[in-house]
């Protein structure tokens, strides 16, 4: 399964394989401390168990939010004005126990909106990260 939303540079490469990652991007930084300090608490802490729980993980900016790769983008976050989203391009894969992952249809997208730094769900965060790695490893080893 490929990456989906690839635009074309003039030099005829997609935006994504022309994006500067980092694992520490000053991009994302400055976006989250742009953020409402509310939404800022829980943008930063997702921040923080993506970066704990995915060691090799780079960050970039990407369709103006924050979004985490390896080898493909595998989860971004999205603030909104009353909550953030955590979302899994690929997230149709994530076996999800505490059913708070969101998305039907065709769309591969699963997604979890949450309102404080309370509402998140550590254990079941670091979960659904791990599947989200396996998938893209899987996506990997079949070249999509």
């Amino acid at each position: 399964m490929g990456v989906t939303g690839k635009t074309r540079t003039r030099r005829g490469k997609s935006k994504m394989e022309t994006m500067d990652l980092r694992r520490d991007h000053p991009d994302v930084r400055a976006y989250l401390q742009r953020l409402a300090p509310e939404q800022r608490r829980v943008a930063t802490h997702l921040r923080a168990l993506i970066r704990d729980e995915v060691p090799d993980v780079r960050e970039g900016i990407l369709w103006a939010i924050p979004f985490y790769w390896r080898k493909h983008p595998f989860c971004y976050v999205s603030p909104a004005k009353r909550h953030v989203t955590l979302g899994f391009p690929l997230g149709v894969g994530i076996n999800d126990a505490t059913g708070l992952l969101t998305g039907t249809g065709k769309s591969t997208i699963r997604k979890a909106v949450l309102k404080l730094k309370e509402d998140v769900p550590e254990e079941a965060v670091r979960d659904w990260l791990q599947q989200a790695i396996a998938i893209d490893d899987a996506a990997q080893e079949d070249g999509t």
